[in-house]
């Protein structure tokens, strides 16, 4: 799912057909009470990266000063798709977020250190592709 097939959904006039031609079949779709359909997108990688310090391998010498850097990615996307009776699309909203987060650790000495950092906000509505 990318935001440049998100844009190309159009409020009033692309139909469920055309959605699911562009991103295949919803992870789920929810009835709503007055006939409404929900469609959910969703798509979650997480990437890991972990590795021993040099000194961990030194006998002895790693149980004190060893340690090591791990980093982690967590990539996440959701996008909520409101159709009406007649399958058009009436609305939506498209979130994009990713978390990175880095550890240091050592060996015996328990030294550690961590860092997140976080990149979210990738929010894109049916209001705002209108005003392109």
């Amino acid at each position: 799912m990318t935001a440049d097939k998100v844009a190309q959904i159009k409020k009033g006039s692309t139909t469920r057909t055309e959605v699911e031609a562009l991103l295949g079949p919803p992870a789920n779709v929810s009835i709503l009470p007055d006939g409404k359909r929900m469609l959910m997108y969703t798509y979650v990688s997480n990437k890991m990266d972990a590795h021993a310090n040099a000194t961990a391998y030194i006998p002895y010498v790693g149980l004190f000063a060893g340690g090591g850097k791990g980093e982690n990615q967590n990539h996440s996307q959701t996008l909520q798709i409101m159709v009406n009776g007649s399958n058009i699309v009436e609305d939506y909203e498209f979130h994009d977020s990713t978390t990175n987060t880095v550890t240091q650790t050592g060996g015996l000495l328990g030294m550690s250190s961590s860092a997140t950092s976080s990149t979210s906000g990738t929010a894109v509505t049916a209001a705002d592709n209108d005003k392109k």
